[in-house]
């Protein structure tokens, strides 16, 4: 196009697909409020979970050719060419018919089946488990999903450590009134005592120096 004003040409504006607009975007350019989708894609469909005869799939069909791979693998490669389904901008805006028409085709059989012949495709997609079955799927990786701690006494599983400090360890000492050094002083000191070298006092300080937790003069903080 050319600017009436200063007679340069300029690029076509580009058209955008509110589809395909982050829901923020959506709201000033459609209006209203954006609902939850759960594992739903917001601007590609079908990208979400589907369910089978005997659980749910999650699938992610990124373009168009990989939607008519995924209508060839359910029998029906016509749905590919449909008008409503032949973007992804016309299966967005149908989505609650596209997913009503590929679950009554995917129901036919089970979730490992499916998985097993869309993926023989080059199709992303991964079968939804639960606790269990993500626990057994673990195992079969060679993984070692299962933690076994020690028992106690009575046989009852011991808790994990916990990462708060021991109130031995930050309560000030009954001979010096101070508190142990931390262990970042324990680590610039583990040398030895920068207060008098080769006293063996090493990190707590025991020479008898004052302000042993400060460093010579002219050293480096």
């Amino acid at each position: 196009m050319i600017c009436r004003r200063c007679k340069l040409r300029r690029a076509s504006p580009v058209r955008t697909e509110t589809s395909a607009l982050p829901p923020r975007q959506r709201i000033s350019q459609r209006g209203g409020v954006p609902s939850r989708m759960g594992n739903r894609h917001p601007s590609i469909a079908p990208y979400e979970t589907l369910a089978t005869r005997d659980g749910s799939l999650a699938v992610a069909i990124g373009n168009d050719r990989q939607f008519a791979v995924m209508a060839t693998a359910l029998g029906r490669p016509a749905l590919a060419e449909a008008p409503a389904f032949a973007t992804n901008h016309a299966r967005v805006l149908h989505r609650t018919e596209l997913v009503t028409t590929l679950e009554d085709l995917l129901g036919a059989r089970t979730t490992d089946e499916w998985t097993a012949e869309f993926r023989a495709r080059g199709l992303t997609c991964g079968k939804v488990n639960d606790i269990a079955q993500a626990i057994g799927f673990a195992t079969e990786l060679g993984l070692d999903p299962v933690v076994t701690l020690p028992s106690t006494e009575d046989d009852v599983p011991a808790s994990r450590p916990s990462r708060t400090r021991c109130a031995c360890t930050t309560r000030p000492s009954a001979t010096t009134g101070r508190r142990p050094p931390s262990a970042r002083t324990r680590r610039r000191y583990a040398a030895g005592c920068p207060i008098r070298p080769g006293c063996g006092c090493r990190t707590d300080h025991r020479c008898g120096e004052r302000n042993s937790s400060r460093l010579p003069t002219g050293s480096k903080t």
